[in-house]
C-alpha cells in the first residue's frame, strides 16, 4: 500500500510526522519555491528542537526507508533552517555510496568522509564552509573499498564524537535503511533519526520495516516527514 497522507504514518506506526514538504520540482535553491519550502522546513527545525519526547537533540541522521524518498533534500533543507536559526550547523553527506549534497551546494567533492575513513585526510582539511552563514558541509568524498570497511571500525565515531563538539548541530544525510548499513552506523552517534517518506511513492510496509530495523538497534526515531505534499 502507498503513503496516502501523514494520517497514515500515526495511525498505522504510532510513528509522531514532525512536518510535511512541498511538490517541488529541481534544485529547490535559489527555486520560486525556496520561500514556501523554508516556513515548511522550519516548522520541522521547531519540532526536532522541542517536541522531541523531552530529548535534547543536537545530532541527527536523515534517512529513508529505500531511495528517492526525499532524504537528500530534507537533509539539506534542514541544515540550512538551523543555520538560519543561529546555530552552527556542519551538514556530513555520509550517503558515501550515492553521495548528492556537493551537488546540491555545488561544491568540489574530490575529498571529504571517505578520505578521513581511510586516513588520507584531516577532518578540517575536509571541511568546508558555504556561502550561506553558520553552515558548513562535509562532502562524502570518493568511496573506495577501504573507506567503505572502514565504516565499521571506530574512525565514524571517532569523527562523530570530534564534530558533534566543534558544531551546534550536526545533520548526516545517510544512505536508505533497507539498502545498507550507513544510516545505522551514524545512527549509533548522533541523538535520533529522521525517516524521510515521500506521498504516493513511500510504501507502508517499507516504512514499518525501517522504523523496526532503526529501532531494533536502539536509534531513537525523532518522527517521520511527508514529502510532495500538494
Amino acid at each position: 500500500k502507498p503513503l496516502n497522507t501523514s494520517k497514515d504514518i500515526q495511525s498505522s506506526f504510532g510513528l509522531p510526522v514532525i512536518g510535511t514538504l512541498p511538490a517541488f520540482r529541481g534544485g529547490w535553491l535559489g527555486s520560486p519555491s525556496e520561500a514556501m519550502i523554508s516556513d515548511s522546513v522550519d516548522t520541522i527545525r521547531a519540532a526536532i528542537n522541542f517536541g522531541s519526547q523531552g530529548r535534547t537533540i543536537d545530532s541527527v541522521v536523515v534517512t529513508s526507508a529505500v531511495g528517492h524518498e526525499g532524504k537528500t533534500s530534507l537533509a539539506s533543507q534542514l541544515a540550512v533552517s538551523m543555520a538560519r536559526s543561529g546555530k552552527r550547523t556542519l551538514l556530513i553527506d555520509g550517503d558515501i555510496r550515492n553521495p548528492q549534497q556537493h551537488t546540491v551546494f555545488g561544491m568540489p567533492a574530490d575529498r571529504g568522509l571517505c578520505d578521513v575513513l581511510r586516513g588520507s585526510s584531516q577532518l578540517e582539511e575536509v571541511v568546508q564552509a558555504t556561502p550561506a552563514e553558520n553552515l558548513w558541509i562535509l562532502p562524502a568524498g570518493r568511496c573506495d573499498v577501504i573507506s567503505y570497511q572502514a565504516l565499521s571500525g571506530t574512525s565514524v565515531g571517532i569523527a562523530l564524537e570530534r564534530l558533534t563538539s566543534q558544531f551546534d548541530f550536526v545533520v548526516v544525510d545517510a544512505g536508505p535503511v533497507l539498502t545498507g548499513p550507513e544510516a545505522l552506523i551514524f545512527g549509533q552517534y548522533v541523538d535520533g533519526a529522521v525517516l524521510s517518506t515521500r506521498r504516493d511513492i513511500s510504501r507502508m510496509g517499507k516504512i514499518d520495516a525501517a522504523c523496526n530495523r532503526l529501532r531494533s538497534v536502539d536509534i531513537f526515531v525523532v518522527g517521520a516527514v511527508v514529502n510532495g505534499v500538494l
